[in-house]
């Protein structure tokens, strides 16, 4: 058993989770509180997208993630390496989703001015700050394909991802209580 197939595994045991929690979320927003909001078309979203992250990862280990870089031809390579490019924009997407999801949800139950531009101010930051991130997963290489392929196509790399991406990840986590 590989690396790619207990990546997927344990990716599709817990996108299976996620949907069972996310459908009696909605069920008792439906059927028991009788009240949906904007935030759950935002969390039914983000589950959505987990759906499509999975299925992206899915078609990436399909052409050999997981496996050694040098036990793959070019081509599996290339493919494995964009189709994770799709699953992060996914992934990313449904990351602000999540946050923008829980923000809604906040802004309904909040009274204070302040808690409300407070709130809308990190929304608004969070959001641009994941939109600003899939732009440059996208757009890191000139051409756009040699970030993915980078031994049949020659590019420059115009971009580092690593700070904003840790800064978007440091941002969204919950902090701790130790």
């Amino acid at each position: 058993m590989g690396p790619g197939f207990r990546l997927t595994c344990i990716l599709w045991t817990m996108t299976a989770v996620s949907f069972v929690l996310a459908f009696l979320r909605l069920y008792t927003r439906i059927h028991i509180v009788r009240f949906i909001g904007s935030e759950d078309y935002a969390f039914a979203t983000t589950v959505i997208f987990l759906l499509i992250f999975a299925c992206a990862i899915q078609v990436a280990v399909h052409y050999g993630l997981g496996e050694t870089f040098w036990s793959l031809d070019f081509e599996s390579s290339s493919r494995a390496v964009f189709w994770t490019y799709i699953a992060n924009t996914f992934a990313i997407s449904g990351n602000a989703l999540s946050k923008i999801s829980m923000g809604l949800f906040l802004l309904r139950v909040v009274q204070l001015t302040w808690h409300k531009i407070a709130i809308t101010s990190l929304l608004i930051i969070t959001t641009g700050t994941s939109m600003t991130l899939i732009i440059m997963v996208w757009n890191q290489t000139d051409p756009i394909n040699a970030s993915w392929d980078p031994i049949r196509v020659k590019g420059i790399w115009k971009l580092d991802l690593q700070p904003l991406g840790v800064g978007l990840g440091g941002m969204t986590q919950a902090p701790s209580l130790n």
